[in-house]
């Protein structure tokens, strides 16, 4: 499904509602940010299946309590931290918002990534990754404007692109894997000062 019709599900619009309403910063990240500025770039770019949206990690505990805001059609699956380090305050690296009827590995799901403030930097876990990016970017939140509708993004968002998937990133033929091309990924030398869990 390409980011347009993503943004326009009914899916889409009761997770924002909740986060709105609840007063949770989010921002749109990874590939549904890249689809969305090649859509307003007029480039046809690296999309995915499903919705990435980032919130600050202070957010998160708050968040997992309003999945009966959801209703009857929507819930939360939540996705354990398979990092095996110490480098976020949450057993759970994501929460995924998907249909209560659709089979899990298959729906059209919504995941929204907590990302922690330590000192000047951002860290998060994806999947089993350790990640981590400079504060700026999340601090203060840009808009792209898409269809008359406006959605929170990473500040500076075409510095941050070519951070997260290289200076490449408006070529629509881009090969990008999150858990090897991503730059925030933290280096073998700063993995060995992480605690083990």
């Amino acid at each position: 499904m390409d980011i347009k019709r993503q943004i326009n599900t009914n899916l889409f619009s009761a997770t924002v509602k909740i986060l709105e309403k609840n007063g949770i910063p989010f921002w749109l990240d990874t590939n549904s940010l890249l689809a969305l500025m090649g859509k307003k770039m007029g480039l046809d770019l690296l999309a995915d299946r499903n919705v990435r949206i980032g919130i600050p990690g202070e957010y998160f505990s708050q968040l997992l309590s309003l999945e009966q805001e959801l209703g009857l059609a929507y819930r939360f699956q939540l996705v354990p931290d398979r990092s095996g380090r110490e480098w976020i305050e949450n057993e759970f690296c994501r929460l995924a918002v998907l249909s209560r009827w659709k089979h899990k590995q298959k729906a059209f799901k919504i995941f929204i990534i907590p990302k922690y403030k330590v000192e000047n930097t951002y860290r998060w876990v994806d999947k089993r990754s350790c990640k981590e990016i400079d504060s700026s970017f999340y601090d203060s939140l840009d808009e792209i404007s898409i269809d008359g509708k406006i959605f929170p993004v990473p500040h500076n968002t075409e510095e941050y692109l070519t951070i997260r998937f290289g200076a490449d990133w408006k070529d629509p033929n881009l090969n990008w894997i999150a858990s090897i091309d991503d730059s925030t990924i933290i280096n073998d030398s700063a993995l060995d000062n992480i605690a083990y869990k």
